[in-house]
């Protein structure tokens, strides 16, 4: 994956980089922002203190790190005369190779595996969920996302060396061969793998709950010509449940959706770049894939507050609140 993220705000830039940047510091502000809401809503509501938020409030700062890491990429300097810098060589390995940037994106896509797995094991194998997951063993599945994302994309800094006081690169003197390996194993490691494993899963939540639905019914229809009143709210009970249950899967796979649409155009690009190393990269096109990709940095926020129906009600009250309107729990139905 690689989205040139450098513009020249300078008088000899061009009217389509000047919007290029303004686009991108829009976006950057947008996933601040919404990240941010976020956050503060989830953990401030007892309500939400669930498995599954605590890895959306993941995804949540992880986009948030993105927007700020991109924003200070486009804003601060980033020259490879790194001469006059501390530590030199740390900052040519780590701050003009972007690998933290590279290394957020990873981890980002990593913890969609996780949020789908999650899922996955609650609808397919509920009985073995509360013995996988608990709060220890959700906070190790968290740092292993960014443990394996840091050691992985840890080659972008090992191909940056520093000599004469100039940050190069050593990408071009490798052999064409390994290049298109590598290009080839990002593309299969970053993207094309983690989306398949996650339709895979979706597939079969898919067939498991329409099964599910099916077996329901029968049940429902017998039991409700037997069993009463008592039957009839065990059911209303359940039917609440599986509802919610679906509402959540729903905007979880809402959330994929938008990291594959966002990210499929600049990766199958950088594809065919690494298998022909042709691509015109001052292009229309590859400029909006770029914009597109980074969208995804915001594009969640927008989800939880359409689709989250517990997401929205602590949404509306901090609006109310930022506008001064004081309303008490009974009274924010009015507004919703």
């Amino acid at each position: 994956m690689e989205t040139n993220t450098t513009h020249d705000t300078s008088e000899g830039a061009s009217h389509a980089e000047v919007a290029i940047y303004c686009l991108t510091i829009t976006i950057t502000c947008f996933g601040i922002i919404g990240n941010t809401m976020v956050c503060a809503i989830v953990s401030s509501t007892r309500e939400l203190h669930t498995y599954t938020n605590m890895f959306i409030v993941h995804q949540a700062v992880i986009d948030l790190l993105g927007s700020i890491i991109l924003l200070l990429d486009n804003v601060l300097a980033r020259p490879v005369e790194v001469a006059g810098y501390l530590l030199p060589a740390v900052y040519c390995k780590l701050w003009v190779s972007r690998y933290f940037y590279w290394t957020n994106l990873v981890a980002s896509t990593f913890n969609l595996v996780l949020i789908t797995f999650e899922r996955y094991v609650a609808i397919v194998y509920p009985l073995r969920y509360v013995s996988i997951y608990t709060n220890t063993t959700v906070i190790i599945m968290i740092m292993s996302a960014w443990v394996l994302a840091s050691v992985y994309k840890s080659y972008v800094s090992v191909f940056r060396y520093v000599k004469d006081g100039i940050c190069y690169s050593n990408w071009s003197k490798l052999d064409p061969h390994l290049q298109t390996f590598i290009g080839v194993m990002a593309f299969l490691v970053e993207y094309f793998v983690p989306v398949m494993v996650i339709s895979l899963a979706y597939i079969h939540i898919a067939v498991v709950l329409k099964r599910s639905a099916t077996v329901n019914v029968g049940g429902t229809s017998r039991v409700g010509q037997t069993g009463g009143r008592s039957a009839e709210g065990c059911n209303e009970k359940s039917a609440s449940m599986l509802r919610a249950r679906n509402n959540v899967l729903k905007i979880l796979l809402l959330v994929v959706l938008a990291y594959v649409i966002c990210w499929s155009p600049n990766q199958f690009l950088f594809l065919k770049y690494n298998l022909t190393s042709e691509y015109d990269f001052q292009s229309v096109f590859y400029h909006f894939t770029v914009l597109l990709a980074f969208c995804n940095l915001c594009v969640n926020p927008v989800i939880y507050a359409l689709k989250y129906k517990k997401f929205r009600k602590p949404l509306k009250r901090m609006y109310l609140w930022c506008r001064g309107i004081q309303v008490v729990e009974s009274e924010l139905t009015e507004y919703t």
